[in-house]
């Protein structure tokens, strides 16, 4: 399995929710970005890609500018060592959305993130409240259940 080739398939086939698309060299190389500033969370079956999530370790004037839809490009930002834990993206091939990938996702993204004080993320999908703000233990709390 060759991460980026399977990131930028779910990019293309099962990623529903993006506004623009990136064309296929810029898509290549946000993807290379991703994965090696470690903010990809991914689970596989060995062979295949099942699903992924984009976080970012950012600031609050970061995610500030992320709320109000102001450039952000994590070619030129840290990601890596703020203290609020951003889910960027998450896609699940859809033959797995039932199965338990969402909850290993869930774990590696809280692993990958342990000292952030906030985790949160924008629904893009949905309307009415699109952006969910947790602290570290309301966060912790709802999902060691």
């Amino acid at each position: 399995m060759d991460l980026i080739d399977e990131l930028l398939h779910f990019y293309y086939v099962h990623d529903l929710f993006q506004k623009d698309y990136l064309d296929y060299e810029e898509a290549r190389k946000y993807h290379e970005v991703a994965v090696s500033k470690g903010r990809i969370h991914y689970v596989s079956d060995g062979v295949r890609l099942l699903g992924y999530c984009e976080s970012w370790r950012i600031n609050f004037e970061q995610f500030g500018r992320i709320i109000c839809g102001l450039p952000f490009n994590i070619k030129n930002e840290d990601i890596e060592t703020g203290k609020i834990a951003y889910v960027a993206n998450v896609t699940i091939h859809p033959e797995h959305r039932k199965s338990s990938v969402i909850k290993e996702l869930t774990r590696l993204f809280f692993k990958s993130n342990i000292g952030c004080d906030f985790f949160c993320g924008i629904a893009r999908r949905k309307k009415h409240s699109p952006v969910k703000v947790f602290t570290a233990q309301e966060a912790y709390k709802k999902w060691s259940k």
